[in-house]
């Protein structure tokens, strides 16, 4: 929980840092025609998939780079700091990890990590907090969500 506590105001803030600034974020993957952004900047997008999501047709980026700019900004926007919040803020899971773990009671997940952490998730059909109990990437990422 004390993790948590600092955890997720540091995704949110960089969360926010993404949204405003995704449209400059996104000029490196127009410009450069690359499927990922590069070094550091890797952490602003989904770790599990290129920087235009399912915006665009894989293994070639749109042609023109209006198109890749338009989709790397809506990708980062729609999914920012997914790389961070599953590599930096994250843990390791097991290679046996369920899809979705089973629930304790009201919403409330707990499961351990690989390394013996113990982890937990709260979700409800508006929130969803703590780590995601299913890892298909082989990390349990950090997730601050609300629905309106």
């Amino acid at each position: 929980m004390l993790r948590y506590l600092w955890s997720a105001p540091l995704s949110f803030a960089l969360n926010l840092f993404v949204w405003v600034f995704a449209d400059i974020i996104a000029l490196e993957a127009a410009f450069g025609n690359k499927a990922n952004l590069g070094g550091w900047r890797w952490y602003f997008q989904t770790h599990d998939d290129w920087v235009y999501g399912f915006g665009a047709e894989k293994p070639s980026p749109p042609a023109k780079w209006w198109d890749r700019w338009r989709i790397a900004a809506w990708w980062l926007r729609r999914n920012p700091c997914y790389a961070f919040d599953a590599f930096i803020l994250g843990f390791p899971a097991k290679p046996d990890a369920p899809k979705w773990a089973e629930e304790v009671a009201f919403g409330m997940t707990r499961f351990a990590a690989a390394d013996g952490t113990k982890l937990w998730s709260y979700r409800t059909h508006k929130v969803w907090f703590g780590w995601k109990p299913n890892a298909p990437t082989g990390r349990h990422m950090l997730v601050v969500h609300v629905s309106f």
